[in-house]
């Protein structure tokens, strides 16, 4: 039997201060369109972007500043982006008479993988 394996990666992070996660999720496309498009909503910042599709539809997604756009196989097929978004903390700035100091917590980030090996 010919042996395959599947595998997952995860890029996981914590943003001291962000608050309001939440995936947002388009519509599907329009009749004459391949690609689909949904925006974060005003105040948050757009962290992820996928494409989703029930019928194995998608090509790809892209990102750009908080806009997700998901592509299809072709025209007319049912593929929908899915963007993650959430409220980032502000930047806080203390300034002194001869000192400008910047208080930020860096995210902290961290892979994992997931790994299941299937015989067929």
């Amino acid at each position: 039997p010919e042996s395959r394996h599947v595998s997952a990666q995860a890029r996981c992070g914590a943003i001291p201060g962000s608050y309001d996660w939440q995936e947002v999720l388009s519509g599907p496309p329009a009749v004459h369109s391949s690609s689909v498009e949904v925006l974060c909503p005003d105040g948050t910042t757009l962290t992820g972007c996928t494409c989703y599709s029930t019928s194995r539809a998608c090509v790809g997604a892209l990102s750009e500043g908080n806009r997700c756009t998901a592509f299809g196989t072709r025209v007319g097929v049912s593929v929908y982006a899915q963007a993650r978004c959430g409220t980032m903390p502000r930047q806080t700035i203390t300034t002194t008479h001869t000192t400008t100091s910047t208080t930020t917590r860096a995210p902290a980030w961290v892979e994992v993988h997931f790994g299941q090996s299937a015989s067929s």
